[in-house]
C-alpha cells in the first residue's frame, strides 16, 4: 500500500540489507531493492558481524537479514548459501 504511494511521490524505498556468515569468520554483505534485485555488495568479506552491519548502516540500510551457514554442511559440501550466492559475489568459490 505505502510502496505505491512512494512510487507516485518519486521516493524510493530503502534497500534491504543481507549478511551471510560463512565459515565462521567471513561475513558477506549486500543490498537488494524492494523487488529483490541486487543493488550493491561489499567489495570484500568482513571479519566481523559488526563491520558488515556498519557497512550497511553507512548507506542508510536499517532492515537487515542475516543467514548463518552451518559449519557441518559446509564441511560436507551441502551448504546451500554458497550455491545461492554463486554469481552474486565473486568472493565465493566452490
Amino acid at each position: 500500500m505505502f510502496e505505491k504511494l512512494l512510487v507516485q511521490t518519486g521516493i524510493k524505498p530503502a534497500n534491504k540489507g543481507f549478511i551471510w556468515s560463512l565459515e565462521g569468520d567471513h561475513y558477506l554483505a549486500f543490498q537488494k531493492d524492494a523487488d529483490g534485485n541486487l543493488v550493491k555488495q561489499a567489495e570484500h568479506a568482513f571479519r566481523s558481524l559488526v563491520e558488515a552491519k556498519a557497512w550497511l548502516h553507512s548507506d542508510g540500510v536499517k532492515d537487515i537479514t542475516m543467514e548463518q551457514s552451518n559449519a557441518y554442511f559446509e564441511m560436507v559440501g551441502q551448504d546451500h548459501t554458497k550455491d545461492e550466492l554463486q554469481g552474486h559475489n565473486p568472493l565465493i568459490t566452490h
